[in-house]
């Protein structure tokens, strides 16, 4: 569990190069996890420091029952002094003007210190069981906005045409396809 707790967050910091997914055969009582990673949300810096990132990304896991998946969205940043996102409901996407409230897994949920430049950074990583029709949901729309609500702040903006389409070719690759 160490050693994949710490390959995620090395990929998470450094993988600025864009989208991509990251597959984890055999990982306890899951046969495969397909993560995406890399799929940065324009935020305003304001809001993270500097050198931040935010990330919302999907993942699909295939339980060792092979009929049973389930999905998640990962809420993830790279955010100066932190965001200490909220237990409970702490994710509003609202998807062409359909308002939907996630629920922040209790774990996992990781948060590590980096310095950088002198600057404290917290990397946070927040998990949030969805379903497939909200996969599909986020593949499909043409505007998505999302809110993220910490303890003492907030991280609010929009969706990309880009990141849209990075979950829809993450659902047609990993979730459609493995019906």
């Amino acid at each position: 569990m160490k050693r994949l707790y710490l390959i995620t967050i090395f990929l998470f910091i450094f993988s600025c190069t864009g989208y991509k997914v990251i597959t984890i055969p055999n990982s306890g009582d899951y046969q495969n996890i397909h993560r995406m990673s890399g799929n940065f949300l324009p935020v305003n810096k304001k809001y993270l420091g500097t050198y931040g990132n935010f990330q919302i990304s999907g993942e699909v896991r295939f339980n060792n029952d092979k009929n049973k998946k389930e999905y998640s969205l990962i809420v993830g940043g790279l955010i100066q002094d932190g965001l200490n996102i909220k237990e409970g409901k702490s994710l509003l996407l609202n998807i062409d003007g359909e308002n939907i409230e996630f629920i922040r897994r209790n774990k996992p949920y990781r948060v590590k210190k980096v310095k950088m430049n002198r600057q404290k950074y917290i990397l946070e990583l927040a998990w949030y069981d969805i379903s497939k029709e909200i996969l599909n949901k986020i593949s499909n729309a043409k505007n998505i906005e999302f809110t993220v609500y910490g303890k003492d702040k907030l991280i609010e903006g929009k969706f990309s045409r880009k990141n849209i389409e990075n979950f829809s070719n993450f659902y047609s690759k990993y979730v459609h396809k493995n019906k």
